[in-house]
């Protein structure tokens, strides 16, 4: 599946679990520190949580993975633009 469908299915899962999605951001977790791009892609198109707990690990993760994947460079920067508004 094209990595936004998945995303899509995830962002949806996340609200109908009992634990407010707390095993899927696990797995988001586990994934935006992969090296497997598909992976990665997901957790970059999921939009109902951020990729990251807070701001300066997010722009850690971002610019790693900017410069492993850079088709993926796009979407790094859009989450960096999401995150100046986080204070």
């Amino acid at each position: 599946m094209p990595a936004e469908a998945l995303a899509e299915v995830f962002d949806r899962l996340i609200w109908c679990f009992a634990d407010n999605g707390q095993a899927i951001c696990a797995v988001r977790d586990e994934w935006l520190q992969s090296t497997d791009e598909h992976k990665v892609e997901i957790v970059l198109s999921m939009n109902e949580v951020f990729p990251c707990s807070t701001k300066v690990e997010l722009e850690k993760q971002l610019h790693r993975i900017a410069l492993q994947f850079p088709r993926l460079r796009e979407k790094c920067a859009m989450w960096l633009d999401r995150a100046k508004t986080l204070s």
